[in-house]
């Protein structure tokens, strides 16, 4: 792949069948420079980027289908973690601002999902696992725990990558998380989704948390020593999932997520905040209180199938607008389900991808569709100053403009930041 976008070139070449890259533009997206992961393992798939105040990048995933893997970009430095061909494993690296490898570490067994700096440059992180994890990401130390299914960590690490404390979470079924972020109290907030009923502090007084779907979306919290502070479900017996969060200057919570059945019960108190909408599937749109009472909940009305479950994330500005972004599988989106007259999105290939904007007390402001040939997604959209940064991939070609046409054509699978 050509890493340069301009007329200059800067290839880099995978050796196995996927292979991880992590790429520096300037503020007007030109190449500054790229730094690839390169080994012969089957997958090296990164899943979170993070920067610091300090401008050092951490970069998480997991890969599998090795004996090893070097983490260190640098063609001449090596630097390689342990691998077996069998059991996946999940990588975090730290690099410099110039893409200079720091350190690197590994959990058998593992995935890292998330990865956050707080404001001291240690590092937060929450991954999930199935089978045998090792605990430890000294190689020379084991420290096996075996999941029920799927279960998730949450690791605190010093800015050396020394451990500081890791804490597991198990559940009899699927019992997982999506997400890390730290409130203004540097508390830690987790969120994900679990099948059957959790015990979220294991080893100190029972902290029960009970499903009544076959999964329901959570919000957890633990303190700066990873003790367990709170937790607080979605209710009601149809599906939901909490799959990206952040949280304002006031502790409040901004999630989005998708739900699947009309019996959604946003309240995790004794009250109840129905699902109002016209709608039997889609997304949603949410903020609360730090306890996790709804300020206000946007549905979307948008019929949903396996390949959506990771279909949304997030963004807040300076006046805590909330971006949306995420992609479509089926014909239409509908961000006001009540309304005849509400906002349309629509879909004329394989996926399209989409962003919204709903002001500080819900309400949509402006959403767009982008249409690709194929298949055109977000990834990740982030909200700085006046701007909006996202990261996607499409297939053959997308239109990108918003106010006339630009137009990305290249054949095959390709990536894209705007």
């Amino acid at each position: 792949m050509d890493l340069e976008q301009g007329a200059g070139v800067y290839p880099l070449t995978a050796e196995g069948s996927g292979n991880a890259f992590i790429q520096k533009t300037d503020s007007a997206g030109d190449f500054v420079w790229a730094k690839g992961i390169i080994d012969s393992c089957t997958i090296i798939s990164p899943l979170t980027v993070a920067t610091n105040s300090d401008r050092s990048i951490l970069l998480g995933g997991y890969y599998y289908g090795c004996d090893s893997v070097d983490v260190d970009p640098d063609p001449i430095n090596s630097f390689y973690l342990e691998a077996d061909s069998a059991t996946g494993r999940m990588f975090l690296i730290k690099l410099d601002e110039n893409g200079v490898f720091n350190w690197g570490l590994e959990h058998k067994g593992a995935s890292c999902k998330s990865a956050i700096f707080d404001k001291s440059g240690n590092i937060y992180l929450v991954g999930i696992f199935e089978g045998e994890l090792d605990r430890n990401p000294d190689p020379n130390v084991q420290d096996l725990i075996t999941s029920n299914g799927r279960d998730f960590f949450i690791e605190k690490l010093d800015s050396s990558g020394n451990q500081i404390w890791i804490k597991v979470i198990q559940g009899p079924g699927l019992t997982d998380a999506n997400c890390i972020t730290l409130n203004n109290k540097g508390e830690v907030v987790v969120a994900g989704h679990i099948e059957q009923s959790v015990n979220f502090n294991p080893g100190g007084a029972a902290m029960i948390a009970i499903p009544d779907a076959i999964f329901n979306g959570y919000v957890f919290t633990l303190d700066t020593s990873g003790n367990s502070k709170d937790v607080f479900l979605i209710q009601g017996t149809s599906r939901s999932r909490i799959v990206d969060l952040e949280i304002d200057e006031h502790n409040n919570l901004y999630m989005v997520g998708w739900y699947k059945g009309t019996d959604i019960d946003f309240d995790p108190g004794p009250a109840v905040w129905p699902l109002v909408a016209n709608a039997s599937g889609g997304y949603f749109v949410m903020k609360t209180d730090e306890t996790g009472f709804p300020d206000w909940v946007r549905p979307y009305d948008h019929p949903l199938n396996s390949i959506d479950f990771r279909a949304v994330n997030l963004s807040l500005d300076e006046k805590n607008t909330t971006y949306v972004s995420g992609w479509l599988a089926n014909n239409e989106v509908y961000l006001e389900p009540n309304n005849p007259n509400g906002p349309v999105l629509h879909n004329n290939g394989s996926l399209a991808m989409f962003q919204a904007a709903h002001d500080s007390s819900g309400t949509v402001v402006w959403a767009k569709d982008y249409q690709g040939n194929s298949v055109a997604v977000s990834r990740k959209i982030i909200a700085k100053g006046n701007n909006l940064y996202t990261f996607g991939a499409f297939t053959n070609s997308i239109e990108l403009g918003t106010t006339g046409p630009f137009t990305l054509n290249e054949p095959g699978g390709n990536c894209f930041l705007m």
